[in-house]
Parts: C-alpha cells; structure tokens; sequence
C-alpha cells in the first residue's frame, strides 16, 4: 500500500489522440448535482453576513487506522513504471467507419482474453476491441430496446462468467460473451442503483456506489452488494457526514470502489477526500489510509440569510 502506484500491465491503450494506462484510468464525472454545487457557490449573492463552511470538513477526513500506512510519494527503493518500457497498441482514427471513432470514453475494462471494452458515451454504447486495436463488436447498442441504451454510465467485467455489466439509467443490463458475439442474459433493476457507474466484482457478487436514504442520517449507507443475478444482499459504508443531503450526494458521485478477492477487501476512495477505506464483503471496516501530503481542492459553501 506504500509508496506510488506501480502499474504492473506490460503494454499501454492508446486512445485516440490520449494514451492512457490499462486499468489506471481515471474518468472525471460531474453531472446533475456537481453543476448545482458550482452554481450555488459561485452565484449566491444577498445582504447580510455570510456564513462559509468548507468542504471536505473536518469530520469527513478520517485518522489513518495505522500510521505505517499513511501512504507517501516517495518511498527509497520504489520500483516505477515507465512508459518507454511498454509496448504501445492504438485504438480509434480521426476520420473512418463509425466503430473506429471515438466519441467520449467514459469507462474502460478489460478482461483476460485480451480485449478491451470501452463505453462510448457520445455514442450510448459499448465496444470491444482486441489489443491490436481491431474491432470485434459491439456489445449494445443505443436505442430503447430490450439490452439497449439510453443513458449508460458504467461497465464491468466479470472474467469467470464471460460477463459484462453495464449501468444504464436505474437499470443493469448483463451481456455474455461467445467468442466474438455478446448475447443480452438479463436486465436487472437494482433497489439502490449506482449513481455514478463505478461497480467492481469479487466472489460472485458484484459492487456499486450508490446512496441509500433512510430515515435517519445514521443508516446511509454507501456500498451496495447484488449477486451476479441482480438480488440485493447488504449495504455498508459511511457517506460523507453532513445534515444537508445534498453534500452526501454530491460526494457519493465522487467516489470510485475497487474490489481485491485475494485480500477479500472492498476500497473506496472519494474526491476531495484524502483518505481510503477498506472493507470487508460483510460490510466490516478493515482499515483507513490517509494521504498526509497530499492537498485536495475545497468545495466552499456559502450562506446567505439562510439561502
């Protein structure tokens, strides 16, 4: 857990005009309530004294369980990644067939028959290609349909099943892979459906952020556990602490889930926040590592005669 991330694949996705590391990409998402935090902060005007309160509070930055794993940027000794020692595929042109533009990459997986599944946000769906950069096929399409697309924003990878799951609107839509062709298995309706298309997978069960509302602040929780078929078995996890829910939703958008089978651990780390929690698939707090060198960028509220 020491020291900077050491990115262990052998090769890099070029993207277009952007090259990007496999599995290490990191997609910036700010829709809906994002824009509403902006406007509010920026325009509130009135008379009066303003009261301010910055965001992350105090509350909402953890103590690091133990101090041996406050995480450093520079650790004697650390072995690094280098992009001159990768070998370099590329995906996407400038002008050509439709399924070799790219419009926005939202998301991106990959799985262990060399392929890489991309959501194309521009496009509303799914595409795989090997690493050479060939084309093997869509795995939805946009439309209305039984298995199509309307607002899709997340995908996961579930290598043992030759699934893949994609976060469309409230709905999962599950699609298995037969060599070249990606047949629809089912469309799931999660009670508490990912708000921000982040999911990961481990030991049969599948995991997304999402926020459930209860009827007190002290049962929110963050994490939410599914079978691969869609049912619904816990949540855990503690959102960002504020009595305006607003803010706990905003943060809750803001936080990426990874899942680690061999240490059977659930991690989520949230923007703004320097600090990652650790879990287990109970639901258990396991540990919390914070980033003691690290300066996060503030959200400030502002209030003015109560508006």
């Amino acid at each position: 857990m020491m020291g900077k991330p050491t990115f262990s694949s052998s090769w890099v996705l070029q993207i277009g005009k952007s090259i990007v590391p496999h599995k290490f990409v990191n997609v910036f998402r700010c829709v809906g309530w994002c824009i509403a935090v902006i406007v509010t902060t920026v325009f509130s005007q009135g008379v009066g004294k303003a009261q301010a309160v910055i965001h992350p509070t105090k509350e909402n930055i953890p103590t690091s369980s133990d101090p041996r794993f406050e995480l450093s940027h520079e650790i004697e000794g650390a072995d690094f990644w280098h992009w001159n020692s990768s070998s370099i595929s590329e995906i996407g042109v400038d002008e050509g067939d439709t399924f070799q533009m790219l419009g926005i990459v939202f998301d991106l997986e990959t799985d262990r028959e060399r392929t890489v599944y991309y959501l194309d946000l521009i496009h509303s769906e799914v595409r795989a290609y090997d690493y050479e950069g060939n084309w093997i096929g869509n795995v939805a399409n946009s439309g209305i349909g039984p298995g199509e697309l309307q607002s899709p924003v997340g995908l996961l990878v579930i290598p043992d099943n030759s699934q893949i799951v994609i976060s469309d609107q409230l709905t999962h839509h599950v699609f298995e892979r037969n060599e070249a062709t990606f047949e629809l298995v089912s469309t799931q309706r999660p009670t508490n459906p990912s708000r921000n298309g982040h999911l990961c997978t481990m030991n049969e069960h599948y995991y997304l952020v999402s926020y459930e509302f209860g009827s007190a602040a002290s049962e929110h929780k963050i994490i939410q556990k599914y079978t691969l078929d869609g049912e619904w078995v816990t949540s855990f996890g503690t959102p960002y602490i504020y009595d305006d829910p607003l803010f706990p939703i905003v943060f809750a958008d803001e936080t990426l889930i990874a899942c680690n089978s061999e240490h059977n651990t659930i991690a989520v780390i949230t923007n703004h926040i320097p600090a990652m929690t650790g879990y287990s698939d109970q639901g258990e707090l396991l540990w919390q590592v914070t980033f003691p060198d690290f300066q996060s960028d503030v959200v400030k509220e502002l209030v003015i005669e109560g508006r």
